[in-house]
C-alpha cells in the first residue's frame, strides 16, 4: 500500500508545531458591560492564548491583542479582560492557540449601554444535564432571540453521587458540558453570567456543610469570568451593571444551613455578610431595575423544598429591609424546578408588585404535575418542556416585560407589570456609574 503524504499535507505537517494545543472550550463571552469584557477559552493542555479584539464595523482596524497563558490548576482555561470598549458596540474577535488561529471564528460580541442607559434583553434559564439531554437545541432558540446577555441560575452541569467525592471527576464532568456544540454557538457570542445551585455546586441539596466546596469553587471560578467571585475567597456572589438593570446574582449554597434545620431568624441561605452586601448594594443601586437572581424560588409559600420557605425568617427580613429603605425596582428571577413558573406578590408588602420568575430546565426533564399543587400567589406555571425567562428594560420607554419562552423560541407568556419600573423623579441617570 502506497502511504507516501500528499505534497501539501506533508508540507502543513511540517510547519505545524509538534505537540500544539487545540481551543477545545469557548470561546465564551464573559461578565460584559458599556466598557470592557472578559472573553475566556479552554485549550487541551497548556498553551499561550491570544484574543484579537477590533471594531467589527471597522475590518481594516488593527487588532487589540491580549495575551494570556493556560495552566493545569485551572483546568487549561485562560481569561482576558478588554479594557477602553465603546457602550453599545460592537466587536470582532479571534483567537489564537499556540500562534494558530483556532477554527471557527472570528466570533463577535456587543457592549452593553452605560449604567442606567438604553434598552436590554436578559434571557435567563437553569438545569443542564448532559447525561439526559446531550442535544441542547434551546441555546440556539436562545441564540437566535439575540440578548444583550444570558443568565445562569444554577444546575449549569451535573454532577453525579460519585462526582462529588472525587476532584477530578468534578473538573471532567463540567469540562465535558463546555464542549457542548449547542452551548458552545450561544457562549462566543453572547455575555454570560452565572451562579450556582446544588447539582453544580455539590451533592443534591447541598449546603455550607459539603467537604469539596472550596474544590467547586475554583471550577466555577475558572469555568465562568464573572465580574468577582463572593469575599475574601468564600462564596461566589457578584453584581453587574446591565444598562439600566443591575443584576444581583447569589450564592444560596456555600453559607447555607442545613435544609433540616427549622426555620428561625437565625437560619440562613445567604449567611450575614453576602445578606449585608445584597441589601447595601440595593440600598446604593441608581439603576431603575433591580434583578435579583436566586437559585432557589423566592416569592414561593407554597412548597418548603428548594425554595426560601425554608428560611422564610430570612426572607421576610429582607423584604422588610427593601420596604424600610425604599428600594424600587426590585424582582426576582430562580431556577431548580424543572418547570417554569410565575409568581406574584401584592403591592402591600414593599409598595409595589413583586414579581419571581422560575425558568427550568434548559435541558433535563420537566416536573409535570407541578401545578397539581395550589399556590394563591401562582400567575403561571408550565411544565411540558425545556423553557428559558426573558426581561426586557426600556430606559427611555420606562417599560419593563417579561416573557417565558419555549425551546424553540415561541414565547408561552408574558406580562409588562406596571409600577415595577420607579416613578420618574426628574434625575438623570449618572452615566459610566460602575457595578464592579
Amino acid at each position: 500500500m502506497n502511504r507516501t503524504l500528499p505534497p501539501l499535507l506533508a508540507l502543513l505537517l511540517i510547519l505545524a508545531p509538534a505537540g500544539a494545543a487545540e481551543l477545545t472550550g469557548g470561546p465564551l463571552v464573559g461578565a460584559t458591560d458599556h466598557a470592557t469584557s472578559r472573553l475566556w477559552a479552554r485549550t487541551d493542555g497548556p498553551a499561550e492564548v491570544v484574543f484579537r479584539v477590533r471594531p467589527a464595523a471597522d475590518a481594516g482596524a488593527p487588532w487589540r491583542e491580549l495575551a494570556s497563558r493556560t495552566r493545569d490548576e485551572a483546568d487549561h482555561t485562560a481569561v482576558a479582560r478588554v479594557e477602553g470598549l465603546a457602550a453599545g458596540t460592537e466587536y470582532a474577535y479571534e483567537v489564537l492557540v499556540d500562534g494558530q488561529q483556532a477554527p471557527g471564528g472570528p466570533w463577535s460580541f456587543r457592549t452593553l449601554p452605560a449604567p442606567g442607559t438604553g434598552r436590554v434583553t436578559l434571557a435567563f434559564g437553569s438545569c443542564v444535564h448532559m447525561a439526559r439531554q446531550r442535544e441542547q437545541p434551546i441555546f440556539d432558540a436562545v441564540a437566535a432571540a439575540g440578548p444583550s446577555a444570558f443568565v445562569f441560575l444554577g444546575d449549569n452541569s451535573y454532577y453525579d453521587r460519585e462526582d462529588v467525592k472525587d476532584p477530578v471527576r468534578m473538573w471532567a464532568r463540567v469540562r465535558e458540558q463546555r464542549e457542548n456544540p449547542g452551548l458552545r454557538r450561544l457562549i462566543g457570542s453572547t455575555p454570560i453570567f452565572a451562579q450556582w445551585d446544588d447539582h453544580d455546586y455539590g451533592p443534591n441539596d447541598s449546603d455550607r456543610t459539603y467537604a469539596l466546596k472550596g474544590v467547586a469553587r475554583d471550577i466555577f471560578v475558572a469555568y465562568f469570568p464573572n465580574p468577582s467571585a463572593g469575599e475574601g475567597g468564600e462564596g461566589i456572589y457578584t453584581r453587574a451593571s446591565i444598562g439600566p438593570v443591575d443584576l444581583f446574582l447569589l450564592d444560596n449554597r456555600w453559607f447555607r444551613d442545613p435544609n433540616r434545620m427549622p426555620n428561625s431568624p437565625d437560619k440562613t441561605l445567604l449567611g450575614a455578610r453576602q445578606r449585608e452586601w445584597l441589601l447595601d448594594g440595593l440600598a446604593a443601586s441608581a439603576a431603575p431595575i433591580k434583578v435579583v437572581a436566586t437559585a432557589s424560588q423566592f416569592l414561593a409559600r407554597y412548597h418548603a423544598f428548594e425554595s426560601w420557605q425554608l428560611a422564610r425568617d430570612e426572607r421576610e427580613a429582607i423584604l422588610d429591609a427593601i420596604r424600610d429603605r425604599g428600594v424600587k425596582g426590585v424582582m426576582f428571577v430562580s431556577g431548580d424546578r424543572h418547570l417554569a413558573e410565575v409568581v406574584r406578590w401584592p403591592a402591600d408588602r414593599v409598595g409595589y408588585e413583586l414579581w419571581d420568575v422560575t425558568s427550568s430546565p434548559l435541558a433535563n426533564s420537566s416536573f409535570q404535575r407541578g401545578g397539581d399543587v395550589s399556590n394563591p400567589d401562582r400567575v403561571y406555571i408550565y411544565g411540558a418542556g425545556n423553557n428559558f425567562g426573558w426581561i426586557e428594560v426600556d430606559a427611555d420607554a420606562r417599560t419593563v416585560r417579561l416573557e417565558l419562552r419555549d425551546d424553540k423560541g415561541e414565547t408561552l407568556w408574558a406580562a409588562e407589570p406596571e409600577g415595577l419600573f420607579p416613578a420618574d423623579t426628574g434625575e438623570a441617570p449618572a452615566p459610566g456609574r460602575r457595578a464592579f
